[in-house]
């Protein structure tokens, strides 16, 4: 839990707040959120030293992302490809992040698959970007071999945004070059994701208990909307289609209720 909220200490104030509220979507005891809530508190206090000798900036998001996902769906697996160690009381421990070669989150929907490729560093170039995405086509492929029927969606999670056209013409040309092979690509800054954190939590803290988690069919077709919408003039952001989607579905709940 630690390496996993780590991350959070390396955002911007207004991503911090969001992110720490992706941790009030899990059950947890009185005793244990106490822990959880003192250590999230003290990594996000600013001008104070971090007590971590060792922190793995893109292991803790590459973590955040995959404990993350859970929380949208309920996917029959997730793959989090960091490498890890065994300790002397026979814990599994995480201790580096996904190696060259796979992807750094893979998850398997019922109804499709996802991929996640995260980017914990600042000022990425286009060119840094564009060799992330060519990363992601292999991986994507690789996992295609696996199966041959399934939608692939590949997520790209960074600081840049698709309002910079040479990351989206990046995207484009991705998808166009992989979508015969049913792969689809798509992007969310680090800022929308800790947003989508936020409001998920906030829609489930208003104890509609009724909405459970967005289908994975109704998750398939935020993807779908998104990875179409890419060659549009307008991008449909992803985070916002998936939170109205999650609205839609508390809404149409509490008619069904009668409230």
């Amino acid at each position: 839990m630690l390496q996993v909220a780590t991350y959070i200490k390396y955002l911007k104030k207004g991503s911090k707040r969001e992110l720490k509220n992706i941790f009030k979507l899990i059950k947890l005891d009185d005793k244990t959120r106490s822990k959880v809530d003192n250590i999230i508190e003290k990594l996000t206090e600013d001008n104070k030293p971090s007590t971590l000798s060792n922190i793995n900036k893109a292991l803790s998001f590459e973590l955040l992302s995959s404990f993350y996902m859970n929380f949208i769906d309920d996917p029959k697996q997730v793959w989090s490809h960091c490498t890890a160690q065994k300790t002397s009381s026979d814990e599994i421990l995480p201790n580096n992040f996904a190696p060259s070669g796979m992807g750094d989150i893979e998850i398997d929907y019922p109804e499709f698959q996802l991929m996640i490729e995260v980017s914990a560093k600042t000022s990425m170039t286009v060119e840094q970007y564009s060799d992330q995405v060519d990363g992601a086509k292999k991986h994507a492929q690789e996992m295609r071999k696996n199966d041959t029927k399934k939608p692939i969606y590949c997520l790209m999670i960074n600081e840049r945004t698709l309002k910079d056209n040479d990351i989206k013409d990046c995207l484009i040309d991705a998808q166009k070059e992989m979508e015969k092979q049913n792969i689809y690509f798509t992007s969310m800054t680090i800022d929308e994701f800790a947003k989508l954190g936020g409001n998920l939590a906030h829609q489930r803290n208003q104890k509609i208990k009724e909405i459970g988690y967005i289908t994975s069919a109704s998750l398939k077709t935020c993807f779908e909307d998104a990875a179409n919408s890419l060659n549009n003039e307008k991008y449909i952001r992803l985070d916002k289609r998936i939170m109205q989607t999650v609205k839609d579905l508390a809404k149409n709940r509490t008619k069904e209720l009668g409230r």
